[in-house]
């Protein structure tokens, strides 16, 4: 049984909030703003639409527009600059996987799990651990547990890396740092910095200039070898930031996805055939040890929930035993259960000696997950420090391009 769509979820809450909607308003009193955040923040406004109890808000003339505020890496109590100001009296519903969000901004909260809506508190009487315990239906732990890391050989090496777009941009300028087996080093940094056509250019699918070492080997950057297939074969893997885009399939099985870019492995084969049998029992095995719900290898990617489909993508990259992994916004758009288990599995590849290049504009989760953290802003590196010697201050202003202390 697949999870529950955006739609499913607007019918539910129309029936679920029909109580609540006065008839004896006038059309222009009667908006309703929605916030849905699927990695970024959608706001939603049902322009002068008259709300009765009949009303199925599921079906109301809805014009959408984009806010990446979350997305994009600014603070997350910073409030999407689009938001309609006339919001008094108003509606606003806020969807979001985001527990810093919904204890900043609302007034009362509903807790769906497994479609169905299980509990509704004010926002003021609860925590973000007992958020997090009633979406998940146990409890969760909300900091990164994990011993200090033990750096040892530099596995990946990127010296005076540079890029330049299709429009002649220069989006990477001189880049340079590695990462050693053993670590997580953390990118931070707000969203179109450079950070996306770094993760490309190392994962095989945008050319540049410069020079990368990986296990002391150089990459080519512009040739035939310049690709993911080769990538992969130096010791690469690579969980993109968008996984719909980039990571998945999305009308394909989930099995047919986990052997996405890794088609070609003998496991997957026999002779001039794929060895479908052989990858059906290796993605339900995947499913089972990630807890890919629902455990259903025939289910197409698009109808798995965001954080499902972020599993499988993550099962294939970390199964694969990489000397690299390179991972964009891991938990984006993921629920807090999936974020937990996430972080689990990158910091357990940490501590088995593997090297991590962690790029995320969540600074909590580069705080708390980073062994170091590399700041870039406008294509370039600002400059390094240790999560324990740094704080979201001093790394805002490097993310701003300024250097020093926070006062």
């Amino acid at each position: 049984m697949s999870l529950p769509s955006v739609e499913s979820l607007i019918d539910t809450l129309t029936q679920a909030l029909k109580p609540y909607f006065p008839t004896n308003q006038p059309q222009d009193q009667q908006p309703i703003i929605v916030g849905i955040e699927t990695g970024g923040c959608w706001i939603a406004k049902a322009i002068h639409q008259a709300i009765s109890p009949e009303t199925d808000l599921g079906r109301l003339n809805i014009s959408f527009y984009r806010d990446d505020f979350t997305k994009s890496g600014l603070h997350p109590t910073v409030k999407p600059s689009s938001l309609p100001t006339d919001i008094d009296g108003k509606t606003i519903i806020l969807i979001t996987h985001k527990l810093r969000e919904i204890m900043d901004i609302t007034d009362t909260v509903s807790v769906m799990r497994r479609g169905e809506m299980t509990s509704t508190v004010k926002t003021s009487d609860t925590s973000p651990a007992d958020l997090a315990e009633r979406m998940v239906g146990r409890k969760v732990l909300l900091r990164v547990d994990k011993v200090p890391a033990k750096p040892k050989n530099v596995v990946l090496d990127v010296r005076d890396l540079n890029v330049t777009d299709e429009k002649g941009v220069h989006r990477l300028k001189g880049v340079s740092f590695n990462v050693r087996a053993g670590e997580i080093l953390g990118i931070a940094g707000v969203a179109g910095n450079g950070q996306s056509e770094l993760l490309e250019v190392l994962g095989g699918y945008a050319q540049g200039s410069g020079t990368i070492l990986m296990n002391g080997q150089q990459i080519d950057l512009t040739g035939k070898s310049s690709d993911g297939r080769s990538r992969r074969a130096s010791g690469i893997a690579h969980v993109p930031e968008d996984r719909q885009r980039e990571g998945l399939i999305m009308p394909y099985h989930a099995w047919e996805n986990v052997a996405f870019g890794y088609h070609h492995d003998a496991a997957y084969n026999s002779g001039f055939l794929m060895n479908n049998k052989a990858l059906r029992e290796d993605t339900e095995a995947k499913i089972e040890k990630f807890d890919i719900r629902p455990a259903n290898c025939w289910q197409e990617a698009k109808n798995f929930s965001g954080g499902n489909q972020q599993k499988i993508v993550v099962a294939r990259e970390i199964e694969r035993n990489p000397d690299l992994l390179l991972i964009g916004q891991p938990t984006r758009g993921v629920d807090i259960g999936a974020i937990e288990f996430i972080h689990q599995q990158i910091v357990a590849l940490r501590d088995q000696g593997k090297a991590i290049l962690l790029v995320s504009v969540e600074l909590e989760e580069i705080l708390s997950l980073s062994d170091r953290i590399a700041v870039m802003f406008d294509g370039h590196i600002m400059g390094e420090r240790l999560p324990n010697e740094t704080d979201e201050k001093e790394l805002g202003l490097l993310m701003a391009g300024m250097s020093g202390k926070a006062a």
